[in-house]
């Protein structure tokens, strides 16, 4: 997770191939405030969150806490 404070994000159901490997703080917020404004659209559901573009960046994610 980043501290960016960018609300850029999509979701993926159970069930469907999950991508990304980044995503900031501001888009989980984001994304719960929708949950609890409209529980009954989100109920029953398994979601993963991440940010678009980020897909295959695990590599460059684990030199990066490395290096601090």
């Amino acid at each position: 997770m980043t501290n960016d404070r960018e609300i850029d994000y999509k979701l993926t159901k159970k069930g469907e191939t999950f991508k990304g490997t980044m995503i900031s703080r501001s888009s989980i917020v984001d994304f719960v405030i929708k949950i609890i404004n409209n529980p009954e659209k989100y109920m029953s559901e398994s979601y993963g969150i991440s940010k678009p573009g980020t897909d295959n960046m695990l590599k460059q994610i684990r030199e990066m806490d490395h290096d601090i």
